[in-house]
């Protein structure tokens, strides 16, 4: 080959290798998807499991994946949208919840950017897109059963109650939308003690939660957490014992995550303020976790009774 064949032959190799880093750099590094599909709502429900994590095992079929995705924004906007973001940044989410007038029916939207690590492959493009439809599809199906199993069931069953002895933490002051989060801290605070020192405590029920006073109009409660006890020795640990006062006593039932047990309240209050029946403002109003985490990890089986002093006069009306 002569001088100037080869000169030649190394500028067109260069040139393409020029071109092939250019083509490489220029290459978008990720690319968007997205899906929709229409579901039942409502919409704060459908807001309320994507924005908490640890429903996701539930209904995200890619959740091992997942499951270091935390909350690290969280926007409402008209349209209920919550950014999510992966701790690596290597998916990022967008979740977008459309709702008619009147809630009842959203359009569940959810957009992702993802690495091109196949090239932009049609397939590889087509396979993420039929997973986030699964996603979306997944999570209607979870909240239509959650929706099924979630709520007040308002028997207003009569009960009689006996005096109960227990041991509690002091009343703590909140907004009714923040009761929840308090009390899951509060409760890991003032059992892991209790259970600590069961030696010198006999533990005779389930944790229970008393009120001091609902005030749904200034978004204000205040309630305790609290354990009954059969024994205690007061000389080896330093708890306040109480007595809840027994007597006579409407039941009903919430079924459904804690996070809702505020709304079954209110309305279980206003039920039976309706009905005619006097609420004994004497004695305390409280709710007994009967069915919880430590017997199913999915929300919709839960099940918290809710008990509201009456006087021992009225008729109650089934």
């Amino acid at each position: 080959m002569s001088i100037k064949k080869r000169q030649i032959f190394n500028i067109i190799i260069l040139f393409l290798l020029l071109f092939g880093l250019y083509k490489y750099l220029s290459f978008p590094r990720e690319y968007s998807i997205k899906g929709s599909i229409l579901s039942d709502g409502p919409i704060n429900l459908n807001y309320k499991l994507v924005e908490d994590t640890s429903t996701w095992k539930f209904w995200h079929p890619d959740k091992k994946k997942d499951a270091n995705l935390i909350i690290q924004n969280i926007k409402k906007t008209p349209f209920d949208e919550i950014i999510q973001k992966q701790e690596k940044v290597e998916k990022k989410y967008n979740w977008r919840f459309f709702s008619d007038p009147k809630g009842t029916i959203i359009k569940l939207t959810i957009e992702g950017k993802l690495p091109n690590y196949k090239l932009i492959l049609p397939a590889y493009k087509s396979e993420n897109k039929k997973n986030f439809i699964r996603i979306l599809d997944n999570l209607k199906n979870y909240a239509s059963k959650s929706m099924e199993n979630h709520g007040l069931i308002l028997n207003k069953k009569d009960t009689i109650l006996l005096d109960t002895k227990y041991v509690s933490l002091p009343y703590f002051n909140t907004n009714i939308s923040e009761k929840t989060n308090k009390m899951d801290s509060l409760f890991r605070q003032f059992l892991k003690p209790v259970f600590k020192n069961k030696k010198h405590i006999k533990i005779s029920g389930k944790p229970f939660v008393i009120y001091d006073y609902m005030d749904y109009a200034r978004d204000s409660v205040s309630f305790k957490v609290a354990i009954p006890i059969k024994k205690i020795d007061t000389d080896k640990v330093n708890f306040k014992v109480d007595i809840l006062k027994g007597g006579r006593y409407l039941k009903s039932i919430h079924k459904g995550h804690y996070k809702y047990i505020m709304d079954s309240w209110e309305k279980f209050i206003d039920e039976t303020r309706h009905s005619g029946v006097k609420i004994d403002t004497s004695r305390s109003m409280f709710e007994k976790y009967t069915k919880g985490k430590m017997f199913d990890m999915n929300p919709a089986s839960w099940e918290t009774e809710l008990y509201i002093p009456i006087s021992s006069n009225d008729n109650i009306k089934h």
